[in-house]
Formats: structure tokens, C-alpha cells, sequence
């Protein structure tokens, strides 16, 4: 004797016992619900003609592909559709497989599978209609296609006359970037120039402060400096302090840049005491010109014992040597930009 405990166990003893699953058919399933089995072939039927009619448009699309190039993408749209109906008709008939599956449990729900069943009537009387209005819509393919190729072969002469006009263009740029490359050049030129001027008048001005410089120095440090007390040092005097065989040694690079310091000055402080400043002026005042400073006022301090204070003089200051003055390791005197003009001449 079979023992049943699940769902799953009835289907086994129906699966293994035809004549039982008969019985048990006849009984749960109404004539109408027998007769869907016949009613599903006679609409696969149908299903299986359309389908064959579908093929033959696809074998008319194809044909009509290979003979339209530049319309390929309509007709992808066309065969789009295609598939698309095949897949609902593929899901029409999973829904109807499980519809069979299930009618035992569910013949509550007959009376929906009849009403699906009007549903996909009316659908494949669409899909007929469909099928016309695609044939229509394939001769008015063939029409646009005519237009298309005769407009292909207008824009083909107009593209040539485009590409004529480009090469006009371009022949033209290539000379524009050549006349500005020419000016880029001009304008480097002319920047550098303008920038050794500036450089150069921050030199004059620094010098006509001179005297200012060891002031300012003073008033740092609180000295009470006289003008009296105050010499501007010239190249002559620069060699004369670096009278040193350690000056001597040095490679002349850096002996002619110590004798072209930019201001150099000589002031006693009010014990007597002589000191000196080396200082670098540019507008604007970079690393480089600390470095200078710095140096050659080592090398004074070397070579006569003197204190001896590095100076940059400018209008603008670079900012990666603020920490220098910061921290008092170089003095920074500020020139006004109307120091820098030159004097108006008579």
C-alpha cells in the first residue's frame, strides 16, 4: 500500500499509474477543460502558420536588406518586432504548458484560462492584421529607399564640395598658427627684454637706496646710524675685501658674481664698529636672489671678520622665501614701483 504525504507524492503515484491518472482526470476535469488539449493543437496549428508566414517576410526582409544598405537600421526595427512577437507567442505557450500542469489544483481558475484563450484569438487576429499593415509597410519601404538613394547621392556631391571647403580651412589655420606662432616668439622675446629692464631699474633704484639700506638695517637693530658714517662700496672696494687666498681658490664664476653684487655698502655702528651689507635687487625678489645675498655676504664675513648682513631689495616677493626673513636669516627692503621709473631727462 502507497502512503501519500505530500503533493509531491500524489504526482508520483499518477506518474507510475495511467489508468489511476484517468480516473482521477475524468473525474476533476469538466468536458470543456478535456477538450483544451485539441483546441491548443488547433491554435499551435495556427501559431506554427504564422510563424512560417513570419519566415517568409523575414526571407522577404533579408532580401530587401541586402538591396538597402542605408536603410539597415529600419528594417533591424522591422525584424525588432519579429522577434518580439515570437517571444510572446514562446511565453503564450510556457503560460499554456502550465496551465496543463496545474489544472488539477486550480479549477477555479478555468474559466480565466477560457477568457485567455479569447484574449489570444484577438491577438492573432492583430498579429494577421499586423502581418498586412508590415507588407503595406515593406512597399513604402521600397518607395523611401528610392528618395534615400537619391538624397545619398546629393549629399555625396555636397560633401565633396565640404571637403574642399576643409582643406581650404585648414590650409588657412596652418597659416594663422604659423603668424602666431611668430608672435608667441616676438612676445617671449619682448617679456624677457621687459623683464631685464625692470630687473635693471630695480638695480638703480636699490642703489640710490643705498644709504636707505643701512638706515633701515639700523633701525632693526636699533642703532642709531649717521649718514656720515655710510659708504657705498664700488667693484674696486669688493676686491679690495676679498684680498683673500680663499677668495683666490674660488672658480671665477663665482669671484664675478661676488664683484657684480648689485649693492654693497660699509656703515659703522655707533660703538665704531664697521659692518657691511651685500644686497641683490630684482622686481621681484626669487631664491636665487637670496642665495646671491647670502653668499657673498658670507664670504665678506670670511674674509674680514666683519658682521656682515645679506639684503634683497624689490617690489614683489616671492613667497617660498618668506621663511628666510622670517626667521632673520636675510633682510627684505621693499621698493615702490615709482622708484623704478627713470628720472625725466631735459
Amino acid at each position: 500500500m502507497v502512503i501519500v504525504n505530500t503533493v509531491e507524492d500524489i504526482i508520483a503515484v499518477l506518474q507510475n499509474d495511467p489508468e489511476l491518472l484517468r480516473q482521477v482526470q475524468s473525474v476533476i476535469m469538466t468536458d470543456r477543460a478535456l477538450a483544451l488539449p485539441d483546441q491548443f493543437a488547433a491554435m499551435l496549428e495556427t501559431q506554427n502558420e504564422i510563424l512560417a508566414t513570419i519566415a517568409d517576410l523575414r526571407a522577404t526582409q533579408n532580401h530587401i536588406l541586402a538591396e538597402q544598405g542605408d536603410i539597415r537600421a529600419t528594417q533591424g526595427e522591422i525584424l525588432a518586432t519579429i522577434a518580439d512577437l515570437r517571444a510572446t507567442q514562446n511565453e503564450m505557450l510556457k503560460t499554456q504548458n502550465e496551465i496543463l500542469a496545474t489544472i488539477a489544483d486550480l479549477r477555479d481558475t478555468q474559466n480565466r484560462i477560457l477568457a485567455d484563450q479569447d484574449d489570444m484569438r484577438a491577438t492573432q487576429n492583430r498579429i494577421l492584421a499586423d502581418q498586412d499593415d508590415m507588407r503595406a509597410t515593406q512597399n513604402e519601404m521600397l518607395k523611401t529607399q528610392s528618395e534615400i538613394l537619391a538624397t545619398i547621392a546629393d549629399l555625396r556631391e555636397t560633401q565633396s564640395e565640404i571637403l574642399a571647403t576643409i582643406a581650404d580651412l585648414r590650409e588657412t589655420q596652418n597659416e594663422i598658427l604659423s603668424r602666431t606662432g611668430n608672435l608667441e616668439t616676438r612676445f617671449r622675446r619682448m617679456d624677457n627684454d621687459f623683464g631685464n629692464f625692470r630687473g635693471n631699474y630695480a638695480e638703480t633704484a636699490a642703489r640710490k637706496d643705498a644709504y636707505g639700506l643701512a638706515l633701515a638695517i639700523g633701525e632693526r637693530k636699533d642703532w642709531r646710524i649717521k649718514a656720515t658714517d655710510i659708504k657705498v662700496l664700488g667693484q674696486a672696494d669688493l676686491a679690495q675685501l676679498a684680498n683673500d687666498t680663499r677668495f683666490d681658490a674660488l672658480p671665477t664664476s663665482v669671484k664675478i658674481s661676488f664683484l657684480r653684487t648689485d649693492v654693497a655698502v660699509q656703515f659703522f655702528k655707533p660703538d665704531g664698529t664697521i659692518c657691511y651689507i651685500m644686497a641683490e635687487a630684482s622686481y621681484t625678489c626669487y631664491s636665487r636672489d637670496t642665495t646671491r645675498a647670502m653668499s657673498h655676504s658670507c664670504m665678506v664675513a670670511q674674509y674680514t671678520g666683519r658682521e656682515t648682513f645679506p639684503v634683497i631689495a624689490g617690489v614683489r616677493l616671492d613667497r617660498d622665501i618668506q621663511p628666510l626673513i622670517d626667521a632673520g636669516d636675510v633682510f627684505w627692503y621693499q621698493l615702490e614701483d615709482e622708484e623704478l621709473k627713470p628720472e625725466e631727462t631735459l
